[in-house]
């Protein structure tokens, strides 16, 4: 496994699609490994999301497969979330 990502991402107010924030070009069909640390909500779009996805509460790591039709989006809760992303 390798670590393609650790650091911090503050998004406001508004969803950030966690591609722009990491740097990290998600492909299809790969699976992802991803921790945050600080509440936040995740999810996946097609459109940048106003509402909605799964609201994380702790640091346990959770898999993500990109499905291809949409991108990965994060919205912190007024806190700045530390980010691990491995494949």
């Amino acid at each position: 496994m390798a670590n393609l990502y650790s650091g911090s991402i503050t998004t406001g107010s508004a969803y950030l699609k966690v591609s722009d924030a990491s740097r990290v070009s998600f492909t299809s069909g790969t699976t992802y490994i991803l921790q945050i640390q600080n509440p936040a909500y995740i999810i996946e779009s097609v459109e940048v999301p106003t509402k909605g996805g799964f609201l994380i509460l702790n640091s346990n790591p959770f898999s993500y497969t990109p499905s291809g039709t949409g991108d990965l989006y994060i919205k912190s809760l007024n806190t700045t979330n530390i980010v691990n992303i491995a494949s």
